[in-house]
This record gives C-alpha cells, structure tokens and sequence, in this order.
C-alpha cells in the first residue's frame, strides 16, 4: 500500500507519481498495490489509516515523501509503528528521497528508501521480500540492516521510453469524484523531467541527482 500524506488541506495535487507507481505494480507483477491518500480524509487521518491497514492488511507500506509534507511523513510513520504494527517495513520513495535519500533513511522506524524512478525497482524488491531474498542489489534503494548500519545500491538510470509504462488506474483513487470536482481534469506524463531551469523548483537539482 503507498500513502499519499497529504493534510495540508489542499486539493490542487491528485499524485501521479504514485498512480503510475501503483499502475505497475498491478500490472507488471503478481503483487497488489493501493492507495491511501489523506487528502479528503485529514480530519480523521488516524481513523481512515487504522481502517484501510485493517481492510488491505499490507505487507510493505509505502509513503511519497515531499519536503513540504515532512511533519505528515513523521506523524504517519509514528502513528503506524505506535498504533498498527511495529513489524510492517516502512519504506520512503518521492523527489524528497531521491534529492536528500541519507536524510531520509534515516529517519526514526523507516526500513528502506528508493530513490528515482521506481517502477522497476520496487516490483524487484517486492519480489525479493517474498522469496526472502538477498535486497542489497536492488538499484536505487537505501535500507537499514540488522544492525542499524545504512547500506544503498546505485540509483536505476532514468527511463528513457515512458510510452512503455502501463497507462496509470486513477481508479485506485477512492475520492476521485471529489478530485474532479475540484480539478475537474486527471494528469498523465508526456515526459519526465522538464527543460526549465526555475531555481524555486526541485527539477533543477532532480536533473543532477
């Protein structure tokens, strides 16, 4: 399950960076993705998470992790570790993780981080936790051992043909109606990355990491 942190009250951002993430991970493996997003739910954060772990009973909780949403990143991650399971791993992915992945990782009760595009890499650590299999391979991912030491692996070059991604399921969003109420529109991803080098924006530094 990957959660979409968001209780900044906002409703201008339906994140397609997870509905592609989650897209491909239904459709490329064996392994099931979800969405739990906070946006229209933020009064009552800890009740509708507490619900949707109990309903989809996850073996690996995902959380997109953007500068801006850092007090939600923590607060769900203590909520969950406090509240739901002190055994689930936890792992972070997002443009927070991928520009600052040493910061993230080692943040109180996380397991793992991904960094970049993570399509491929998270069905191949999804299919490695199943098998029991070694991880430290895997590119792009930051993880903690046993023994508290951080250890990572080379981030996955950028995909180059996005036209080879499956076309995202916005239907994993359960509140989609209220999105296009208030955006009346979905995103999809003619390219990843942009030209423009606006020095308020973490694209500038995302095309150096």
């Amino acid at each position: 399950s990957i959660i979409n942190p968001n209780l900044s009250g906002c409703v201008s951002i339906l994140d397609c960076g997870i509905t592609y993430l989650a897209t491909f991970v239904n459709q490329r493996s064996s392994h099931k993705a979800t969405i739990w997003d906070y946006t229209f739910n933020r009064k009552h954060w800890k009740t509708y998470l507490k619900k949707k772990f109990l309903e989809d009973k996850p073996d690996i909780i995902g959380i997109s992790y953007t500068t801006l949403y850092e007090k939600f990143v923590t607060d769900t991650i203590e909520f969950i570790r406090t509240s739901l399971s002190k055994e689930v791993p936890i792992i972070l992915g997002g443009v927070h993780v991928t520009l600052k992945p040493e910061e993230a990782i080692k943040l109180d009760n996380v397991d793992m981080a991904l960094v970049g595009e993570a399509e491929e890499s998270l069905v191949e650590l999804l299919n490695a936790l199943e098998k029991k299999e070694e991880i430290g391979k895997i590119q792009g991912l930051y993880y903690k051992t046993k023994d508290g030491k951080i250890k990572s692996f080379p981030a996955r070059p950028w995909i180059k043909d996005i036209n080879a991604l499956p076309f995202p399921d916005y239907d994993l969003w359960e509140d989609l109606d209220k999105y296009f109420y208030f955006l009346g529109q979905l995103w999809l991803i003619g390219t990843r990355g942009c030209p423009y080098n606006c020095t308020n924006c973490e694209e500038r530094p995302l095309k150096k990491a």
